[in-house]
Parts: C-alpha cells; structure tokens; sequence
C-alpha cells in the first residue's frame, strides 16, 4: 500500500527556510569565503525533501556550481580553518568537507558531484531528491519528479545515479522511514545498476552508509 505524505510544504515558505539557512551558513564563514559561497554555492537533496515532507533535516548537503580547481581549493582552505567562531570542522576528505554551523551539520561536496544545478540532481539515485535551492539566484526548484515521489511517498530509482552501489542501503532506509517502491519500480534495472535485488534490499542491516574519512563521504545527499 502507497502512504501518503502529510500536506507538502508552500513552496513560499519552503524557499524561506533555505534561504534562511543559506545566509546563516553564508555569514557563519570566514569572510574571504562567502563571496564565492554566495556566487557558486547551492543546497540539493533530502534537506528540501525532508522540509518539503515536514521531517526534521539531518544534514544540509552544499553543492558547486563551478570549476573542480576552484571546489579543491575552498575545500582544502575552509578545511584548514580552526577556531573560527560558530565553525568546527567535523571531517575533510578529498570529496567533501563536513563542518558544524551553530551545531548544524553542513556538507560541502565537491569533485564530481559538482556541475550545474539540474546536471547535478539529474544524477540523484532516487527521485525524490531532485530539488535544488540556487542561492545566488535565489531560485528553488522542486523537478515533478521530486513532487510527484514526495506527495505519494514512493521511490523511484534514476538508474542515472552517481553511485549506485550505495542505492540498497538508501532504499533500505526509506523503506525503514515509511517510504514504499513505486508500482512502476523497475527491479530489473535496479539490480543491473546495484547488483542487489529486491530480496538483498529488504535484508540489508540498516546501518549509517557514510564512514568517516572514506572515499564515500560526499554521498549523503540523500539523507
């Protein structure tokens, strides 16, 4: 049985809400890092899936919208950062840097995660995190794929996805938030793309699917 979500966030006071967390993340920075913040930065993912469905965010995950040299340098200097009030730097790896903003955590995520917005979430595993706040534009964009999956609580595979291999244990832990498959859900494909069947995703121990420091640690957009 398909269950429906709760009555989806306006999307007025959705954009609110991250913009709001835009400028606190934004003015929280050390000064010689907002301007490209602002300029190259923006918010994708289970954030805006999981305010859009009224469930409280985990993290907020930060994309660029720039060159891989420009992302490796902000990453590397913003990770080198220390002491700076309200920041602490939680992780760094080749591929994102996790840092607490007044005790929120914030992802940023780089290499070959970055690209335009809709290039971006066009690669998201499932669709119901295609959504992408544009801060310099100020711009939200809910795909109607990200609607259609989100008033329906049905996931929908995009075998498009970045990292397949981490699909099972995201399915696993929508399934284990109340979340169900589609009746369109392709099963086939799934396995092609994942090696896991349906059988291995129902079986699969729910446990946290980023370890710290690892080669993985910029795949959380789904959370």
């Amino acid at each position: 049985m398909i269950k429906k979500a709760k009555t989806l966030y306006n999307m007025f006071v959705l954009k609110r809400i991250v913009r709001k967390k835009m400028m606190e993340i934004e003015n929280t920075l050390p000064e010689k890092f907002r301007h490209q913040f602002k300029a190259n930065c923006f918010l994708a993912g289970g954030a805006i899936r999981s305010i859009l469905v009224g469930k409280r965010v985990k993290d907020w995950d930060i994309f660029f919208n720039s060159d891989s040299d420009r992302i490796t340098g902000f990453l590397q200097e913003l990770g080198n950062t220390y002491g700076h009030p309200n920041l602490i730097i939680q992780y760094k790896s080749d591929n994102a840097l996790s840092v607490l903003i007044n005790g929120t955590m914030v992802q940023f995520i780089g290499k070959k995660y970055s690209g335009t917005p809709d290039h971006v979430i066009g690669r998201f595993d499932f669709t119901n995190s295609m959504g992408y706040y544009d801060y310099a534009n100020d711009n939200l964009t809910i795909s109607p794929e990200m609607q259609k999956s989100c008033e329906n609580k049905e996931l929908v595979f995009n075998d498009e996805a970045f990292s397949p291999k981490l699909s099972p244990k995201r399915a696993k832990k929508f399934i284990d938030d109340d979340w169900d498959y589609s009746p369109e859900f392709d099963w086939g494909v799934f396995e092609t793309a994942t090696g896991v069947n349906e059988y291995g995703v129902n079986n699969l121990v729910s446990i946290p699917f980023v370890k710290k420091g690892s080669k993985e640690d910029s795949e959380s957009y789904g959370d």
